[in-house]
């Protein structure tokens, strides 16, 4: 979802597919986290962002590409990461997904 102007619906968008560069990785996004301050963007009640603004925060989702520098047994893993588009983060910075919320609910 890309929001082109604050106060403005969000719409879909396609984007290219960038390529991880050196000790990157590239994840296929499942999921992803909004901010509260996105919200407030997306309905015009913060200041315009820099468009066009891609409202997230936390994404999860599988390692789709990987280059040199990261092990291979990553492809194809569920990762989870805290990052902002448009962002590279060295490979060693992410981290296996939590596999259910067992652990976040006590059940």
């Amino acid at each position: 979802m890309v929001l082109d102007k604050a106060a403005a619906p969000l719409c879909v968008e396609r984007r290219p597919c960038p390529r991880p560069g050196c000790g990157e990785i590239l994840i296929a996004v499942q999921a992803c986290g909004v901010r509260r301050t996105d919200l407030h963007i997306v309905d015009g009640e913060l200041a315009s962002p820099k468009s066009p603004l891609i409202p997230e925060h936390e994404v999860e989702g599988r390692v789709a590409a990987l280059e040199v520098g990261v092990a291979g047994h990553m492809l194809r893993k569920r990762v989870g990461a805290p990052l902002s588009t448009p962002t590279r983060v060295q490979a060693p910075r992410f981290l296996p997904a939590i596999l259910s919320s067992d652990s976040l609910t006590g059940r």
